[in-house]
C-alpha cells in the first residue's frame, strides 16, 4: 500500500451492523487494526476484527461511568471520565503505523474520549436495518426486540450528536444492506474516501471477504456443529 498520509480509521457503529465485516476489509486491504484480535465466533463466523486493548478499554470506561454496552451510560458520565482515561487514551493510540484503526462498537459511545488524541481522523459509520439487528441480538444476546431497537436507536443517536457537535470530521456511511449487495462498489467507496492506493491482489481479497447473508449462516451453522462436537 503506497501511504499518502498519516490516518486514523474508526469504524463506528451498532453491534450487528456490519462493523466487523467493515473492519474486515480494512484488514484485507493492508490497514493495521490491532495486534491481538478477538478470535471468530459463531455470531462473527469470519471474525471480530477489533483490538483486545480498546475492547477492555471500553468496556472499562463505560463501568466506571455506571453502565455497559447494553445500558450505555449519560454522555455527560462518560465525559466525566476523561482525566481518569486520558493517559490510558494516550497510550493507546500512539506510537501507530501511518494508516491504522481500530473497531469496537463501544467506540460509539466513548469516542468523544478518544478524538482529542488522534491524528487526521477519518470515520466509517455503519448503519442496518433495525429488525435485522433485533434478531441478530436476540440470538447472540437473548435481548427482546423491543429493547435491541431501542437500544440501536440510541447508538445510532450518539453517532448523530457526535457528527452535529463535529461536522468538519471526513465520514463515510456505510448501509449494511447496500455494501452486500455490491462489494466492489463499496470497497472502492472506501478506499477512494481514505484516498489510498491499493495492490489489486488486496482489493480482490477485500471484496471476495464480504458475503451474503446466506454463506454467513452457513459459516456460523458450521462453527456451532464444531464447538458441539
Amino acid at each position: 500500500m503506497i501511504k499518502k498520509s498519516s490516518k486514523t480509521i474508526v469504524v463506528l457503529g451498532m453491534h450487528k451492523s456490519g462493523t466487523s465485516m467493515v473492519a474486515g476489509v480494512l484488514y484485507k486491504l493492508g490497514i493495521s487494526i490491532g495486534k491481538e484480535l478477538i478470535k471468530k465466533h459463531w455470531s462473527n463466523p469470519l471474525g471480530h476484527f477489533e483490538d483486545k486493548d480498546f475492547f477492555n478499554l471500553n468496556r472499562e470506561i463505560l463501568k466506571a461511568a455506571g453502565g455497559r454496552w447494553d445500558l450505555p451510560p449519560a454522555p455527560k458520565a462518560i465525559l466525566k471520565q476523561r482525566d481518569m482515561f486520558k493517559e490510558k487514551i494516550i497510550n493507546l493510540v500512539s506510537n501507530k503505523s501511518e494508516l491504522w484503526g481500530w473497531k469496537d462498537p463501544r467506540t460509539n459511545l466513548t469516542i468523544e474520549l478518544y478524538l482529542p488524541y488522534l491524528k487526521n481522523p477519518y470515520f466509517l459509520v455503519c448503519y442496518r436495518d433495525s429488525e435485522a439487528v433485533a434478531k441478530s441480538l436476540f440470538k447472540r444476546n437473548k435481548i427482546e426486540n423491543a429493547r435491541a431497537k431501542i437500544l440501536k436507536d440510541e447508538y445510532d443517536s450518539r453517532i448523530k450528536d457526535f457528527f452535529v457537535k463535529y461536522p468538519h470530521l471526513p465520514r463515510l456511511d456505510l448501509q449494511y444492506e447496500k455494501v452486500i449487495s455490491q462489494p466492489v462498489k463499496w470497497v472502492n467507496e472506501i478506499i477512494d474516501f481514505l484516498d489510498i492506493q491499493v495492490e489489486d491482489e488486496k482489493k480482490k481479497k477485500a471484496i471476495s471477504f464480504i458475503l451474503p447473508n446466506k454463506n454467513m449462516h452457513e459459516l456460523s451453522k458450521k462453527i456451532l456443529n464444531k464447538d458441539f462436537l
